[in-house]
């Protein structure tokens, strides 16, 4: 009975080891199964900007890789009067030891208060610029806003401009032509079976 007995003792102990290994969580997770996990990106400072910015556009390559600028209007301009703009930039690299510049607009688009930006020294990566600018259209049309901006990093001073598109008033340059009149449509000529 005791051979019988340390049988079965074995049997119980292997079977509950296995039983233990086998329903027992594991901290990885077998090769053959992928993991469906969603990696969350942190978030920066620059997720909190208004959605409502608008992306300038540069056709530099020097230095245009290491900001990302973009503007926001408080309202749309109309002529004569100031509207205020929200310029911002935002560095994209960790190298940049300063960031300057200067705004003008097209003729047509004043630049009345903030056209020289104030140096941003040592900016952090991610990290929002914020600039306030006032501009002032003195007549209807399609104006464009130019940042060009002075960025030293790694002792090169790389000069990108960037493009804000703007409309002011109804958008279309008034010349003060008269329109041509419309043309008057063409009578059907007559055919002999009714002459």
């Amino acid at each position: 009975m005791k051979a019988i007995s340390q049988g079965c003792v074995l049997a119980l102990v292997l079977g509950l080891a296995l039983a233990a290994s086998g329903c027992g969580s594991s901290s990885t997770p077998p090769k053959h199964v992928k993991s469906t996990a969603l990696v969350k990106k942190a978030a920066t400072a620059a997720d909190s900007l208004s959605p409502n910015l608008v992306t300038a556009v540069t056709t530099a390559k020097s230095g245009a890789s290491l900001l990302q600028v973009k503007f926001e209007l408080a309202g749309r301009p109309d002529v004569g009067i100031p509207v205020d703009v929200d310029l911002v930039i935002v560095p994209q690299a960790d190298s940049i030891d300063r960031i300057s510049g200067t705004v003008q607009g097209d003729d047509g688009l004043e630049v009345v208060s903030g056209g020289t930006l104030d140096p941003a020294e040592k900016p952090t990566f991610g990290t929002p610029i914020h600039r306030s600018l006032k501009v002032r259209a003195t007549r209807d049309g399609i104006f464009t806003l130019s940042a060009a901006l002075t960025v030293e990093s790694g002792g090169q001073a790389l000069g990108p401009v960037y493009t804000l598109p703007l409309i002011a008033g109804n958008g279309f340059l008034d010349t003060g032509a008269t329109p041509a009149p419309a043309p008057t449509p063409a009578r059907p000529a007559q055919t002999a079976a009714a002459k």
